[in-house]
């Protein structure tokens, strides 16, 4: 049976999945991965598996830790002439997985990438709300309230540098951005009405682009109220 391992997952997430979709026993399956683990998440590829449909939950993940290490392992070899040390690679990892919880654009993803490394090397705070979507907080919307009250590693609006664990699985588009960076001065982006990110170098320029984000959401909200509102008026005149 195919099985997909999708971005963004957490250990727990992912293995509740399986549990389910499988009939397995999820303690079992979470046992099995945290034994194969070299990280706290991220070791399997957000991607497809194949597996026996009667596989036990030992064989479910030996078989999907094995999978993904001849993709990783080929990874490596692509873009390493010597082997890297375990700190390496989780840094990879950790940056990869910022990126995956900031966009699923293969197209924005080294721009991402780019920014920071850029706010890395001018030793400015990251500031990105995908750094605080880890563990139970994987899927939860970050406000303003959460980014005070949070004081783990994790909260990059508190502390510099990088958090100190990948936040989920990532896909290998994420990992050669995270490995190949775009080159930009780009040290901010912020969301569009597109659905996209508008990129850019200077903090007057960026809080444009918010003021312009906000107006469009406000407008946005605006005519969906309006709309509701005929939809109940209409719906009235035709009782």
């Amino acid at each position: 049976m195919d099985v997909l391992i999708y971005a963004g997952e957490t250990k727990n997430e992912l293995t509740a999945r399986l549990a389910n979709d499988m009939k397995l026993d999820q303690k079992k399956l979470l046992d099995t991965y945290n034994e194969l683990a070299f990280f706290k998440e991220s070791d399997i590829l957000a991607q497809r598996y194949t597996i026996a449909r009667d596989a036990d939950e030992n064989a479910t993940m030996q078989y999907i830790f094995l999978d993904s290490r001849r993709t990783l392992n080929q990874f490596v070899r692509d873009h390493f002439t010597y082997t890297p040390k375990l700190i390496k690679l989780k840094i990879i990892h950790i940056i990869a997985s910022i990126i995956q919880k900031e966009s699923n654009s293969i197209e924005e993803m080294p721009l991402i990438s780019s920014v920071i490394y850029n706010r890395l090397e001018k030793e400015m705070k990251l500031q990105m709300d995908g750094t605080l979507n880890y563990g139970p907080y994987a899927h939860t919307i970050v406000t303003t309230e959460r980014i005070q009250s949070d004081e783990s590693l994790y909260n990059t609006y508190k502390h510099k540098g990088l958090p100190p664990h990948p936040l989920s699985t990532v896909t290998l588009d994420a990992l050669q951005a995270s490995m190949k960076p775009a080159s930009s001065n780009y040290i901010f982006f912020m969301l569009n009405k597109d659905g996209k990110h508008t990129f850019t170098e200077t903090y007057d320029k960026h809080l444009e682009n918010i003021r312009i984000f906000r107006a469009y959401q406000k407008e946005s909200k605006k005519k969906q109220e309006v709309k509701n509102t005929y939809s109940k008026t209409s719906s009235i005149t035709e009782i």
